[in-house]
C-alpha cells in the first residue's frame, strides 16, 4: 500500500452561516443593550435590575461576537487550509482539529479504541490512541466514499496490527 491522501478541511458554507447568524445576534443584542431601560426576569427565578439586565445583554453581545470571530477563522481556515489525511502502511497522519495546522501521526499499533459515531446524519470516527484522541469527521472529507475508505483502512490496519 502506498500513501493515500485525502484533503481534510472544513466546509466554508458552514462557517459562513455561523458568522452570519451570530453577527445578526450580536447586532440585535447590541441594539437591545444600548437602549435597555427595563429589568429582566429569567425563568421566574433570576431577576436583574435595569443596569444588571443591560450588563447581561452586553455579555450576550460579546459572546455572539466571539462566535463571529470563530466563524471568520473557520472561513479563513476552510479557504486556505492544505490539511490532508495521509494513510500509510504502518499508520496515518491527520490534523488534530479542523481549525489549525497541528498534524498528529498515529501508528495503527498505538490505537486503543475506535468508535464510529453518528449524530443526526453527521458521521465521525473517534480514535483513542496512546498519545490522546482524534476524531475524523465525514463533513471535512471530499465525499462519503473518501470517509468510508479512511474508516475501513484505519479499522482494518488497526485489527491486523493488534492481532
Amino acid at each position: 500500500m502506498s500513501k493515500i491522501k485525502h484533503p481534510y478541511k472544513p466546509n466554508p458554507l458552514t462557517f459562513i452561516f455561523i458568522t452570519l447568524f451570530f453577527g445578526g445576534c450580536a447586532a440585535i443584542l447590541s441594539k437591545v443593550a444600548s437602549s435597555n431601560t427595563q429589568g429582566l426576569i429569567l425563568n421566574r427565578f433570576v431577576e436583574f435590575s435595569a443596569i444588571n439586565a443591560t450588563i447581561f445583554y452586553w455579555c450576550l453581545t460579546a459572546a455572539a461576537t466571539i462566535f463571529v470571530v470563530i466563524g471568520l477563522l473557520g472561513i479563513y481556515s476552510a479557504l486556505t487550509s492544505k490539511n490532508e489525511i495521509i494513510l500509510m502502511e504502518t499508520g496515518f497522519s491527520a490534523p488534530k482539529s479542523l481549525i489549525g495546522n497541528t498534524i498528529v501521526a498515529v501508528h495503527y499499533s498505538d490505537i486503543t479504541h475506535l468508535a464510529p459515531i453518528s449524530v443526526k446524519g453527521q458521521r465521525m470516527l473517534k480514535i483513542e490512541h496512546t498519545n490522546g484522541n482524534i476524531a475524523i469527521q465525514q463533513s471535512a472529507l471530499p465525499n462519503k466514499q473518501a470517509y468510508d475508505e479512511v474508516v475501513n483502512t484505519i479499522t482494518t490496519k488497526t485489527q491486523s496490527f493488534q492481532g
